[in-house]
Parts: structure tokens; C-alpha cells; sequence
């Protein structure tokens, strides 16, 4: 019986295929679960050295969420996701704030986080255990200068503050998201869209932003 447990989007990124052979009926689902208790287990406990803490996971057997994992049926799955965006999206937010200059403190209060188009509070990221999942999020900063401030026009950033952000993060996350920098339209951030205007207009509306996809 071909069993699959697989993982997303963790940092050791694995994929186990486990095969049991001859056993039949009850005996093979117990077994099964046995094992996938144990790699659950181990991905777990590497997750946590690699992050220092244990994510968030969610747990299918057969597609029902969190059965027990002795509820397996004969050629079925047991899928486990660790929800590890959370970090990187914390790290995003902590290090665009850590750069912001603070002459007047605007700049810094003014990061926005969009999740397919919604805002997420900062506040709320940071506090949460949990985030929604999203295929795209965004983050921009919605005062009119972002866009001098990113061409180092303060001396508390002479190398900007978003390009930075994303260098760090898509070095230390690379193997969880993709992660790059361009420039983003409030309005487009709220909607979601990946498709831009090119008229002078339209680029001198654009704001410096990181976008996160999840693979």
C-alpha cells in the first residue's frame, strides 16, 4: 500500500514516501500511523532548532483534518503542513521597522500588509499565532515619499529600507517562500493584482514593496 506523508514549506523541506508491504487491514493502518508519528515527530523537532520555536502544523488523513492518524485508509495520505509564513512575515515586519527612519515617526507607522488584496494590522501580525493563509502578501508603505526614502534620501537609510528588507529575508527564507522586491500601487496591493499600469503616472503612484508567495 503506497502511503505519502509530505510537509510544506519547511526548512528541512521533505517529501517521504512510505511503502509497508504485505500488511493488511488494521494492522497495516496502526503500523503506518506508528511510523508517521514518528517522521511527524522528527520535522517537528527540526523545525523548532531551525526556528526556535514548534510551528503551527495542521494534520489530513485522507483529506478530513486532524483524524487520527490510525484512521488511514488502505492506498490513503496523510498530509502535514507546518505553517512557517508566519516567521517570515514577522521578520518582514520587524526588520522594515528596525531600517525606518524616524525623524518624524510617519514613515515607520505607515507599513501596511496585504494577504491577496485584505490589510493585516502589523499590530495583529506580530500578536497572532496564526495568519490567514494567502497566495501573495504585500508589504508597502503608504505615505507619498516612500519612494525618495527608498532612493536613500535619508541618512538613517542611505540604502533604503524595502530592497534591504528583502535581501535579508530571501537569504535567510528562501527554502519557506519566494520572496523579491518591486514597486506596488496601494490601490493594486488591495486588490491583489500582479498587473500593473506603465504609464509615468501610474510608476510615480507606485510604492517600494516586498512580496511574499508561498509555493
Amino acid at each position: 500500500m503506497p502511503v505519502m506523508l509530505t510537509s510544506k514549506a519547511e526548512p528541512i523541506d521533505k517529501d517521504l514516501a512510505l511503502y509497508l508491504g504485505e500488511l493488511a487491514g488494521p494492522e497495516q493502518s496502526a503500523r503506518f500511523a506508528e511510523l508517521a508519528r514518528g517522521y511527524i515527530n522528527e520535522a517537528s523537532a527540526q523545525n523548532e532548532h531551525a526556528l526556535g520555536r514548534r510551528p503551527v502544523k495542521r494534520t489530513f488523513v485522507d483529506g478530513r483534518a486532524e483524524a487520527p492518524l490510525e484512521s488511514i485508509r488502505p492506498n490513503g495520505v496523510i498530509h502535514v503542513e507546518f505553517e512557517l509564513i508566519l516567521d517570515v512575515l514577522k521578520f518582514i515586519a520587524i526588520t522594515l521597522e528596525a531600517y525606518s527612519p524616524v525623524k518624524t515617526g510617519r514613515y515607520k507607522k505607515s507599513h501596511a500588509l496585504f494577504a491577496d488584496g485584505r490589510e493585516i494590522s502589523l499590530e495583529t501580525l506580530i500578536a497572532q499565532p496564526t495568519i490567514r493563509l494567502a497566495d501573495e502578501y504585500v508589504f508597502l508603505n503608504t505615505v507619498p515619499y516612500a519612494r525618495k526614502i527608498e532612493r536613500g534620501l535619508s541618512p538613517e537609510a542611505p540604502d533604503g529600507v524595502y530592497e534591504a528588507t528583502s535581501k535579508l529575508a530571501r537569504s535567510r527564507f528562501s527554502n519557506i517562500a519566494k520572496i523579491s522586491f518591486t514597486y506596488r500601487g496601494v490601490a493594486a496591493a488591495e486588490r491583489g493584482s500582479r498587473r500593473h499600469g506603465t504609464g509615468l503616472g501610474l510608476r510615480q503612484n507606485r510604492s517600494p514593496a516586498v512580496i511574499v508567495r508561498t509555493f
